[in-house]
């Protein structure tokens, strides 16, 4: 990024911050929040989260927009991050990218994802990680987390040495403190089930996954919860043979819902979509949006976990946007060179939408749309009892799944983050297999599975 642009996008960002005037719209910084909020720049000022983002894009070592050519109606960014640049111990260069249905939209899901990332690495000695005021508490409550909480999760024991009463000795540094989301109970649990350690990581699922920025620490914890909730319903549809549902038509033809996926697909017909109802016994909506182009070809796809069906529709279709885009940028990168440069990510969309084909019996809804008190089929852990407006903790209370979150937000740049871990629900992507998912696939163990075939991610 330019020194210039940085300059610009610091400037914009104190100016939000102390809550005065915007800067002038003729110079650098005055024209970005212009650009941004497409004009519309009444109320930006004292926007102290948007503040926050901005700085962290000044810091970025790239931020760029990009535009969706089979989703025009909707805004893209793109932008690489150093963890290293924010305090990291060690983590390596990534590539994140957000969707809205506004520029700022957009801006907003893509800067949160880089926080995200970043908030992942360990800081280093130089810049100790100092989480959210009060958060702080002794790790004296050597009974809050389980050794069976850790297996649960693909922890593999370290081999430590024992007290004369036989009881395993951890250094304090190597644990993080936690607390429970029900209870609010809080002490310590393995670091190793926090922190992206590249050269001695033992997680056998995706280190990305349960991590969420959010305006609040509660916020925070609600976005990561969904995510664990969506994984492990992707997981049991696709690696354990768990139909879906129909979508019912009032809820796809509500305008809010049919009108604003027509105006973002802003006339594009190169695409077919469809959409699935994953929602398991958890009882969180939970949907899936697929895609083919005319030719029946290139399938690509979007999940999203959220309080009601319509949201997670339209999430899960920005999703799908990402997704589509992403194949454009692989065509983009064949052309330039051949498939021994492409990465394994960039593998792995070749071979997904390659093999994957709209006719599948997995792509197809096998029920009816669900009713609050009717019995569904095919699933090991029981019908989900109503579809409204639901809070993804409590219904992981309700289903007896305990939520822990560790608090990653840090004074630089001072956005809540944190990770949720809620030991039994299956991740995703992911080499462990949960029995829960083992449930769900001895329901069909004859019928084969598409995750047997293909990686989604």
């Amino acid at each position: 990024m330019r020194e210039e642009t940085r300059r610009a996008l610091a400037l914009a960002a104190e100016h939000l911050e102390r809550r005065d005037d915007l800067p002038d719209p003729s110079g650098p910084a005055g024209h970005f929040l212009a650009y941004l909020a497409e004009g519309a720049t009444e109320g930006l000022s004292g926007d102290r989260d948007l503040a926050r983002l901005i700085g962290v894009a000044a810091r970025l070592e790239r931020l760029f927009e990009l535009s969706l050519p089979d989703a025009p109606g909707l805004y893209c960014f793109g932008a690489e991050v150093v963890p290293s640049v924010f305090g990291a111990a060690m983590g390596a260069r990534g590539s994140v990218s957000g969707v809205g249905e506004t520029r700022l939209e957009a801006f907003r899901a893509c800067v949160g994802e880089a926080v995200e990332y970043l908030s992942q690495f360990e800081p280093a000695p130089a810049a100790p990680f100092e989480p959210r005021e009060g958060a702080e508490t002794p790790l004296a409550d050597q009974d809050f987390w389980s050794e069976a909480e850790s297996l649960a999760l693909g922890l593999v024991p370290s081999q430590e040495p024992s007290d004369a009463s036989g009881g395993r000795l951890r250094a304090l540094d190597e644990h993080v403190v936690a607390a429970d989301l029900t209870t609010g109970r809080q002490g310590p649990l393995p670091a190793e089930l926090c922190w992206r350690r590249r050269d001695r990581d033992t997680l056998p699922f995706a280190r990305g996954l349960g991590v969420a920025a959010g305006r609040s620490f509660r916020e925070a914890c609600r976005h990561a919860a969904l995510e664990w909730i969506e994984r492990d319903a992707v997981a049991l549809w696709w690696r354990g043979g768990r139909r879906g549902r129909a979508i019912p038509v009032e809820t796809l033809c509500a305008p809010a819902v049919a009108g604003r996926i027509a105006r973002w697909r802003g006339g594009s017909e190169a695409r077919l979509s469809w959409f699935l109802d994953l929602t398991g016994d958890l009882g969180v909506p939970v949907a899936a949006a697929l895609s083919v182009d005319r030719q029946g070809k290139r399938f690509a796809y979007g999940f999203a976990a959220r309080k009601n069906l319509s949201s997670a529709l339209l999430a899960a279709f920005t999703e799908l946007a990402q997704v589509e885009l992403a194949d454009r940028v692989v065509d983009a990168k064949l052309a330039e060179a051949d498939e021994k440069r492409l990465n394994d990510t960039d593998r792995l969309h070749l071979a997904r939408r390659s093999l994957v084909k709209p006719d599948w019996e997995a792509l197809q809804p096998a029920e009816a749309p669900a009713s609050g008190n009717r019995q569904g089929s095919g699933n090991a852990d029981g019908p989900p009892e109503s579809f409204g407006d639901i809070e993804p903790l409590s219904a992981l209370a309700k289903r007896n799944f305990r939520a822990v979150a560790i608090d990653l937000t840090r004074v630089d740049p001072g956005i809540s983050v944190v990770r949720v871990l809620v030991p039994g629900l299956q991740p995703d992507p992911a080499t462990l297999v949960t029995p829960r998912l083992e449930r769900q696939r001895a329901l069909h163990s004859s019928a084969g599975f598409p995750g047997d075939r293909v990686r989604l991610y």
